[in-house]
């Protein structure tokens, strides 16, 4: 049975229900049920390898480019759980029939966190009908750091290096996409030289949504920290094993964490070459164009797809890696030492909700005062 929590209020509510139900579940039942499971799952790298095999491949022209109303419902539903947690998130109008939202123990560590996950197989073919990835949110996490995964299945073994690396640090919260880089041949709309189903290159993805809700969450005064890990092959950047970047080429963007954790990373690998920008060692792949790297350094969203960020706000650190160099026992110890200790957010109030507050500190007030 599909999972879902919603509430249609309006009618436009209800046509969007029944538009993502049919989307999402055929009316014809399969042989082989209408939805993914992973419940056999006991740790969380035990998760992501169950939901990694049911992955849009490779050519398969499988990723479903999510619509605008898709978007907003996944932004909303990421802002609501940094906010609030998942006791009381409703699984919005867009994800309903696609997804489930629970609770997920680590046995391993007997920690509880929550999951966003995509359940949706119309056609009983064990590959999920989006491909719009997994959100993991980790509600006693003890820092403001968040894990990104764009490339599951191109990059290998990052998917299980970021869900180690987030498990390990305590992450707030861990993103990976749900389809191969490559699983579409449609060039992206925003970056042409790149697939539309690559979330890196393109602004109709999941990403978007989740990086705007972090934006939104933590405004233009809150540290946080994301750490997105990319693979680099063997024949990139000669001479170099791990490359770091605050997703710019800039040559004195060398302080701040991105400096801390080149420098804790080289006090406990003295054998690994690790560069940054500027090193005498040149590598091209600083993230420049990534579009998540992009906005979190602040590009404006509508601006993104085209315009490389002209400042860098230490709030994004951009990872390429060669193969044997993605072990996350490797990197745990460092990027814990890097990442900022939590501090709860106060929401911030529009003009019209601080005048409702206002109104009803004064009322509340008058109210005390009349009655003695």
């Amino acid at each position: 049975m599909i999972y879902f929590k919603s509430i249609a209020r309006t009618r436009t509510d209800i046509a969007r229900v029944m538009l993502a139900l049919l989307t999402c579940v055929s009316v014809v039942v399969p042989a082989r049920g209408q939805e993914i499971s992973c419940d056999s799952a006991v740790t969380l790298e035990e998760l992501i390898q169950c939901i990694r095999q049911y992955m849009p491949r490779s050519g398969s022209e499988r990723f479903v480019v999510p619509s605008q109303a898709a978007q907003q419902d996944w932004g909303a539903l990421i802002h609501g759980i940094l906010l609030d947690g998942c006791a009381d998130v409703e699984l919005p109008i867009e994800l309903a029939g696609c997804y489930e939202l629970f609770d997920f123990v680590d046995h391993e560590i007997s920690a509880r966190y929550c999951v966003l996950m995509e359940v949706g197989d119309a056609n009983g073919d064990l590959i999920v009908d989006r491909g719009w990835g997994t959100y993991i949110y980790y509600p006693d996490s003890p820092n403001d750091l968040h894990v990104q995964i764009p490339h599951p299945l191109f990059d290998l073994r990052t998917d299980r290096e970021g869900i180690g690396v987030f498990k390990g640090t305590g992450a707030r919260s861990f993103q990976m996409s749900g389809a191969h880089r490559y699983s579409n041949t449609t060039p992206s709309p925003c970056q042409p030289n790149f697939p539309n189903s690559d979330p890196a290159h393109n602004s109709a993805s999941m990403f978007r949504p989740a990086t705007e809700a972090l934006l939104n969450y933590y405004g233009a005064d809150g540290e946080f920290l994301v750490v997105q890990f990319h693979g680099m092959a063997v024949t990139s950047c000669p001479g170099a094993d791990v490359f770091l970047t605050y997703g710019t080429g800039w040559l004195d963007a060398l302080a701040g964490p991105l400096a801390d954790l080149r420098a804790t990373l080289q006090a406990r690998h003295p054998d690994w070459i690790i560069t940054v920008p500027g090193d005498p060692l040149e590598c091209h792949l600083n993230g420049g164009n990534n579009m998540q790297a992009r906005r979190i350094n602040g590009v404006p969203d509508d601006l993104a797809c085209f315009h490389s960020a002209t400042e860098y706000s230490q709030r994004f650190i951009h990872i390429e890696q060669k193969i044997d160099f993605r072990l996350p026992s490797d990197w745990i110890d460092a990027i814990k030492a890097t990442a900022p200790v939590y501090r709860p957010q106060v929401p911030v109030l529009d003009s019209f909700s601080s005048i409702a507050v206002l109104l009803a500190l004064f009322t509340a007030a008058l109210i005390v005062h009349r009655r003695t």
